[in-house]
């Protein structure tokens, strides 16, 4: 990260480490935007946590982009459920279980 945006943590995003207008950007903790922690999360591996030393706002742009991944996320584990019902049951034996367990969303009891 530059010099400059660390000097200007409160305006900067902290997904792209890039300029957030404060009116227009949303501030990442707040009560009401826990789902974008939590799709962020979905999507990196990565849990943000709100340290005072860091941004916690995300730009327009990143805002969007998130929007997007999502979507597309959800887009792409709805096709593959899809996918695996249309198999017979002999076919679906041949996919791992780890994989078929993630695509609809079950656990995994192992004996």
């Amino acid at each position: 990260m530059s010099k400059s945006a660390l000097k200007h943590l409160k305006s900067t995003c902290r997904v792209c480490a890039k300029y957030a207008s404060n009116k227009r950007s949303p501030k990442l903790f707040e009560r009401n935007n826990t789902k974008m922690i939590e799709n962020i999360e979905a999507l990196t591996g990565l849990r943000l946590e709100n340290y005072g030393c860091l941004p916690d706002q995300i730009c327009e742009c990143c805002s969007m982009e998130l929007a997007s991944a999502v979507k597309l996320r959800e887009r792409c584990i709805a096709a593959q459920r899809e996918l695996l019902l249309g198999l017979t049951e002999e076919q679906r034996q041949g996919i791992s279980v780890f994989y078929r367990a993630a695509v609809m969303g079950e656990d995994i009891v192992q004996t």
